[in-house]
C-alpha cells in the first residue's frame, strides 16, 4: 500500500560548494572571500557573461533522494545571496531583451536603468560532469564557450548530465535567455539613486511555472545536488566601489557574513506499490469487460 505525502522544509544557511567563474581567478575560482558577476559585451576571447558565480547545495540530508523526479512536488523555492560591498550598479529587478544593446554590443538600455541579476542551472563540459568535488576546478581556458561549468536555462532540457543550452553569450548569439529568476533587492536596501547598498540581500524566487525549471529542481533533488549560477551583464569596469554584483561566499571572514541560501517546500508523493498497481489494472480490465458484454456490436444494451 502506497504511503501518504510526505511534506517538507529545506532551509539550508550555506552551500556545499561556491565557485567565482571567471578565467582569471587564482585557483579555479575556488575557496575566496568573496565573488563578483559582470559581462563584457563586444569582446571574442570571452564569454559576454563573463564572471559567473556557481553555488551548490547538497540537499540529501533533508530531502529524500532516488524517490523518481516526476513524485517531488515543489510549492516554493528561493535562493537568496547577500551582496558584500557597496557598489555604484543601479538595481533592475526585470529581465533586459537582447534588443537593449546596439549593434556593436555597447548597452542602449532604453526600458529601465541597470542591468538585472540573473539565476541559471549549471551545466558541464570538457570531460566535467556533477561528480566532482574539489572547488579548486580550473575555468578552462579565456575562450568562448569552454568553462568547465557554465549557465544554463535547462531549455527543453531532460537531464542534468550531458549538453544543455549555454546562455553565456546570448547577446551575440541572438537569442533571449530564459532566467530561473531574477533577483530581487527590497526597496529599503537602496539608495535614493537605486544603487545598491551594502549588505543587501538579492533574493531569486524560481520560476516554478516554468516546466524547464521545474524539471531541472526535481531531477536535482531526485540525485541529491543542486546547483545554481548566478550572471549578469553589468560593465565590469574596475574601480574603487564595483559596478557589477559582488557576493559574499562561504569562506567570508567577515562576522555575520551570510552565504548563499536555499529555502523550498517541498511534497514527496509516493509511487503506488505493486499491489496497488496490479488492483487498479484489474479493476480497469474488470470495467473493460463488463462494458464489452453491456455494449454488443450490433446488438443493444442487455
Amino acid at each position: 500500500m502506497a504511503g501518504s505525502a510526505s511534506a517538507i522544509t529545506v532551509d539550508i544557511n550555506a552551500p556545499s560548494m561556491d565557485k567565482n567563474g571567471y578565467p582569471h581567478s587564482p585557483s579555479g575560482g575556488g575557496p575566496r572571500q568573496g565573488a563578483f558577476i559582470f559581462g563584457v559585451i563586444g569582446a571574442d576571447d570571452t564569454d559576454e557573461r563573463d564572471s559567473q558565480f556557481f553555488n551548490r547545495f547538497t540537499t540529501s540530508a533533508a530531502v529524500p533522494t532516488g524517490q523518481g523526479f516526476a513524485n517531488y512536488q515543489i510549492t516554493s523555492a528561493t535562493f537568496t545571496l547577500t551582496i558584500q560591498t557597496a557598489g555604484t550598479f543601479v538595481f533592475d529587478g526585470t529581465y533586459d531583451s537582447i534588443t537593449t544593446y546596439d549593434d556593436v554590443g555597447l548597452p542602449t538600455n532604453g526600458d529601465d536603468p541597470g542591468r538585472p541579476i540573473e539565476l541559471y542551472g549549471a551545466a558541464f563540459r570538457n570531460g566535467t560532469d556533477r561528480g566532482f568535488t574539489n572547488e579548486n576546478l580550473p575555468y578552462n581556458a579565456t575562450a568562448r564557450g569552454v568553462r568547465n561549468i557554465y549557465a544554463t536555462d535547462f531549455l527543453a532540457g531532460s537531464s542534468l548530465t550531458g549538453a544543455n543550452r549555454d546562455v553565456s553569450n546570448n547577446v551575440s548569439g541572438d537569442f533571449e535567455a530564459i532566467p530561473f529568476a531574477i533577483g530581487q533587492i527590497s526597496p529599503s536596501s537602496l539608495n535614493p539613486d537605486g544603487t545598491v547598498m551594502a549588505e543587501a540581500d538579492v533574493v531569486f524566487t524560481l520560476n516554478l511555472l516554468n516546466p524547464d525549471v521545474l524539471r531541472y529542481l526535481q531531477l536535482s533533488l531526485d540525485s541529491g545536488l543542486l546547483d545554481f549560477v548566478a550572471t549578469s551583464l553589468h560593465p565590469g569596469a574596475q574601480g574603487e566601489n564595483p559596478t557589477y554584483p559582488d557576493f559574499y561566499t562561504k569562506e567570508s571572514l567577515i562576522p555575520g557574513a551570510l552565504p548563499g541560501r536555499l529555502d523550498m517546500e517541498v511534497t514527496i508523493v509516493p509511487e503506488a506499490s505493486a499491489v496497488t498497481s496490479f488492483l487498479c489494472a484489474f479493476g480497469l480490465f474488470v470495467g473493460c469487460w463488463r462494458g464489452r458484454q453491456a455494449f454488443q456490436p450490433g446488438g443493444s444494451k442487455s
